[in-house]
This record gives C-alpha cells, structure tokens and sequence, in this order.
C-alpha cells in the first residue's frame, strides 16, 4: 500500500471539523436520552495521516485490548467510518448505559452490541451529511465488529485513500472516556465527498 498524507487546504479543514463536531452534537443529545444523565461528547482536532501512521498512533495511544467498530459506504462516495474503544472505557459506557454494575462475564455478554450501538450514533451524526446530497446515493454495509490488540490493528483504505482521524472523548459520571474516531475516503471519492460537504453545508 502506497501511503500518501494530503494536505487540506482551510476551507476543507473547517468543513471537516463541524461535520465531525455535529456527529458529536447528535451523539450527546442521544444519550443523555438514554442514560437519563448528563453526558459530554468532546471531539478534538481532525488530523490527516497515512495508514502506517495511524497504525502508530494506535499502538503508542493505547496499552489495552479494543473494540473497533467498521462500517464500510459506497456509492457517490466510498470509503469506511469505525470507532476504536478501549476496554476500559466500554466497560463505563456499558455499566453506564445498563445503569448497571455487570461482572465480566455478562460484560463479555453485552460488550458487542452495546459499544456498536454507541459508535453507530455518532458515525451517524457524522455522516448523515454524505447522505443528504442530491447528488447520488451513499450505501452503508452492516457494522463489523472486532476485539483486538492495539499492535494488531489493521491497515485501513486503499492507496492514495485519505484517513481522518479524531480523538473523542465521552464525559460522563465525572470521568473521561477516550475513544478514536476514523473516517477513511477513497481516492476516487475525493472529489464528490469536497462537493457533497461544500453541498450540504452543516447545520
């Protein structure tokens, strides 16, 4: 795989900084709902890295095993969207969610569908904006979802494709809860996923 690091011009930037902002917005309204509670969804900066350094990033960020959740798109635009959890943190937002103090073998029970639940809200706030386009339509496959370690953690796109990252982070019950956010666009894609941004704007 050919690892290239795009450079975004101001415009694009900011373009993907509040589309990522408005996921987080969508997501904390959600689930305050469902746990009752206040609840903070922070996203940092957006960065752009190449496969091999996002792989790094993994590795030297997080010491502890990871739930990553992967939800390939086609269509006008192609690409993938996933989250990345540390176990620590799911197994707050899981107790946190269930209002519950679960033991380890009901959190291996819970861990899958619980934490794809939480990462769909917010790749659903994010990414609703590609499917508000005119332009054509943007098909998502089922979520994937996988436990592994952070050394183990794969190589996402194609060559020449385009990795958006940012950390977020879930406050709740006076902690910080860290998790990655990795948005992944073809190269081909690249171009009707500027427009379809510049397009639908963010609200």
């Amino acid at each position: 795989m050919t690892d290239v690091i795009q450079q975004l011009s101001e415009q694009q930037g900011s373009l993907l900084q509040d589309i990522f902002v408005h996921g987080a917005k969508q997501a904390e309204s959600v689930l305050e709902e469902m746990v009752a509670q206040p609840m903070q969804v922070v996203i940092d900066a957006v960065q752009v890295l190449d496969a091999t350094s996002l792989q790094q990033q993994v590795a030297k960020s997080y010491d502890v095993n990871l739930s990553w959740i992967c939800m390939r798109f086609s269509g006008l635009v192609s690409g993938s969207v996933s989250m990345l959890f540390p176990q620590d943190s799911t197994a707050v937002l899981i107790n946190t969610l269930t209002q519950s103090k679960m033991s380890n073998y009901e959190m291996d029970i819970f861990r899958m569908g619980t934490m794809t639940e939480v990462a769909n809200i917010l790749i659903n706030g994010v990414m609703c904006k590609l499917c508000g386009s005119k332009q054509g339509e943007v098909s998502f496959d089922l979520p994937d979802y996988v436990e592994l370690s952070a050394t183990d953690f794969p190589v996402i796109g194609q060559d020449y494709s385009m990795i958006m990252t940012s950390n977020v982070h879930f406050g709740v019950s006076g902690l910080n809860l860290p998790s990655l956010f990795v948005l992944q666009i073809e190269q081909k894609s690249l171009s009707p996923f500027w427009y379809v941004l510049e397009e639908v704007g963010v609200v």
